[in-house]
């Protein structure tokens, strides 16, 4: 609320309470009415009043004057009125002098005046301006419930309250950094307010924090889930907000609040979703993958590139995927193991890497190339085994083959899909062994006629002469390259 000011309260009341000749009235607030003959009546004042007084008490000296318009100067009076009549019939001269040069607003109450319309006056602006305030509020609480169930709730919310506290508002998010702000012309104000809160012991209060800088004030409401601040909204304005815009704020950062945990709910049961798909892919049941995406209305394609990720910081990961591509679906996870599919034909794989390592300098990633669905647990059990084998801060991208490697990677799916009996591993055992039968038959753990039977399998399904060098080099290859080596 903005209180009454010395010029309103002249303006009400002009044949009551006058400006001496050749003086402006001020525009400074006045927070009450007090009325003193007191010599020092300062231990009574908190500050901002307007002081009345008959001068009983008015030292007749000019050094008595002087000091006591000093005390009132100090006391932060708003103004001096001195009545006329009991005691003086006229300001004294060196009242009006001391007063101009302490800057002090001096002011006349005529003889047939009184200090109780004064009061009066100042009540009855005072009320006016509270009725105004609360009808204010009444329409701001209003167009913020409105704006949070609009389609864009936070930029709506953001200008309604810029609008209601005649300043500007902005969202910071879980990192303080500035997400909206309104009018979009006070950004570098909402920077600068957001760098001095990120550096305040007190940011992760669940308390408003009120921000004092040389062109205004800025206050700072968290919004919480559970006890955990995931943002702040900010006020700014050129005077510190008044109770009931400060219970407007308040409604406000409710509200998005609320917006934030329903947002939040959604994203968990999106990722829920998300995370249903992923399982039936991994699991091979591409078919039935396909047809809960359908119905969950989650996009998936008939080839991915599966993204492999070591983090020990495993939500930002999360975020970060999913701003370098919103239609990623999120595997299930361990701890620090992540895995993610991404359309087949997102191009900027470098991109991610770079993104990730700026919230993890020790990530490790790769992003496969496309693979059919059918191919996704075999190319990620292979990427996370090939995270293990990466030093720190490594981040990989999977280029497409040739020609024929193309050929290759297409027939050794049908490895992968032979259900009787392990041919990838009896083929990786075979190469890694340069064709020795038995310690490639050791390594496996069965018989060397058992690997004889199943490489001439692995023939018959290939296509392909393994005892090629060529061949047998380009295969192994393209075994460690999808991870299966």
């Amino acid at each position: 609320m903005d209180l009454p000011s010395v010029s309103q309260l002249c303006a009400e009341i002009p044949d009551v309470l006058r400006l001496l000749p050749l003086q402006d009235a001020p525009d400074m607030a006045v927070s009450a009415v007090h009325v003193s003959d007191l010599a020092d009546p300062t231990p009574y004042l908190s500050g901002g009043e307007l002081l009345l007084t008959t001068g009983l008490s008015l030292p007749r000296s000019e050094a008595g004057i002087e000091e006591y318009v000093a005390r009132l100067a100090r006391a932060d009076v708003a103004a001096l009125g001195l009545g006329l009549g009991p005691s003086l019939e006229g300001v004294p001269l060196a009242l009006r002098e001391v007063c101009a040069r302490a800057r002090l607003a001096l002011l006349v109450v005529p003889p047939e005046g009184a200090f109780l319309d004064v009061t009066k006056a100042y009540w009855k602006l005072r009320t006016e301006a509270e009725r105004r305030d609360l009808g204010e509020a009444v329409m701001a609480h209003s167009e913020l419930v409105k704006a949070a169930f609009s389609g864009d709730p936070v930029s709506a919310t953001l200008r309604s309250l810029a609008y209601a506290m005649r300043g500007w508002a902005a969202m910071l998010g879980p990192s303080g950094e500035v997400e909206h702000v309104h009018p979009s012309g006070r950004l570098q104000d909402a920077v600068d307010v957001a760098a001095e809160l990120r550096s305040s012991s007190r940011r992760a209060s669940t308390a408003p924090l009120t921000i004092e800088r040389s062109d205004g004030s800025s206050i700072g409401y968290p919004i919480t889930l559970g006890q955990r601040v995931v943002g702040h909204l900010l006020i700014g304005t050129e005077n510190r907000l008044s109770g009931t815009q400060h219970r407007v704020g308040l409604a406000a950062a409710a509200l998005l609040t609320l917006g934030t945990l329903r947002r939040d709910q959604d994203q968990a049961r999106t990722h829920g979703h998300a995370q249903a798909v992923a399982a039936l892919v991994d699991m091979r049941l591409a078919d039935a993958a396909a047809r809960l995406a359908s119905r969950l209305d989650i996009a998936i394609g008939h080839e991915v590139r599966v993204v492999a990720v070591d983090s020990s910081a495993p939500v930002a990961v999360d975020r970060v995927v999913h701003e370098w591509c919103a239609g990623a679906i999120a595997g299930w996870r361990d701890p620090d193991a992540l895995w993610f599919l991404a359309p087949s034909e997102k191009p900027d794989a470098a991109e991610l890497g770079a993104a990730l390592l700026q919230v993890d300098p020790a990530v490790v990633s790769v992003v496969s190339e496309a693979v059919p669905l059918e191919r996704v647990h075999d190319v990620r059990v292979g990427l996370q085994r090939l995270l293990d084998s990466l030093p720190k801060g490594s981040v990989r991208v999977q280029e497409k083959r040739s020609l024929r490697t193309s050929g290759l990677d297409h027939a050794l799916r049908r490895l992968g899909d032979y259900g009787r009996a392990d041919l990838t591993g009896a083929v990786v055992a075979y190469l890694r062994n340069w064709g020795q039968w038995e310690p490639a038959s050791r390594e496996l753990g069965v018989h060397r006629n058992t690997l004889r039977h199943r490489m001439a399998r692995v023939r018959s399904l290939l296509g392909v002469d393994l005892d090629d060098p060529d061949v047998a080099a380009e295969l192994w290859l393209l075994l460690r390259s999808s991870g299966l080596a």
